[in-house]
């Protein structure tokens, strides 16, 4: 493999999602906008409230003061995590697009069969034994049946021992990569291209979240 390989491999969807950095921002941005527009709608009510005062008591006036405060807390955190959920689901949607060109041989830059052979890999030596079985969906199936062979010499001299490999001949459903496991299905390694970027989205979230003061 070579060492642009090693680095897909280690960045591999993170690489895609190009506009984290502005995303975060965004989120930083939207929050402050969001929490202001609750704070000017509780002080708007409170107003409301304040001009009834000599009609309410004392106790009765510091109860609605609770009420509002606590229902526009409520309605900003709802507004902030809808804000997280729609600027997550903009750039991974934008993301499986270009991961679905990259798959389909599209991004000239991008050499997807070195990608899936990284994939293969990295699943085989996380199983650790010396019979695999690989399924993949029907494109990469038939180039890994015609480069068996090849695949089977760069996976045993980076594990550094013999391994036989299989293609399983139901193909799976997804854009790209595989799943391998040993013929017993004992183990199962998941590698599939949609699996590693809900891996990242899931961490995205958890930043985006951070930043809006959400969880």
């Amino acid at each position: 493999m070579s060492s642009k390989a090693v680095e897909l491999e280690a960045k591999l969807i993170e690489k895609f999602v190009g506009k984290r950095e502005e995303i975060l921002s965004r989120a930083e941005m939207r929050a402050e906008e969001i929490i202001e527009e609750a704070r000017e709608r509780a002080r708007r009510i409170l107003n409301e409230a304040r001009e009834a005062q000599m009609r309410i008591t004392g106790t009765d006036l510091r109860a609605i003061r609770d009420k509002v405060l606590g229902e526009a807390e409520q309605e900003g955190r709802r507004r902030l995590m809808e804000e997280r959920e729609r600027l997550i689901s903009r750039v991974f949607e934008t993301t499986e697009e270009r991961l679905r060109a990259i798959a389909e041989g599209k991004e000239e830059h991008v050499d997807y069969q070195e990608m899936l052979l990284k994939l293969i890999l990295e699943a085989a030596s996380a199983i650790g034994e010396e019979e695999l079985v690989i399924a993949a969906n029907e494109r990469d199936g038939e180039f890994l049946r015609q480069e068996l062979r090849k695949v089977e010499e760069t996976v045993s001299k980076a594990l550094g021992h013999k391994v036989q490999l299989t293609v399983e001949e139901k193909p799976i459903e997804c854009i790209g990569g595989v799943i391998v496991y040993d013929p017993p299905k004992r183990k199962i390694y998941y590698n599939t291209l949609e699996g590693r970027l809900l891996k990242v989205r899931s961490r995205m979230k958890a930043e985006v979240a951070k930043v809006l003061g959400v969880t």
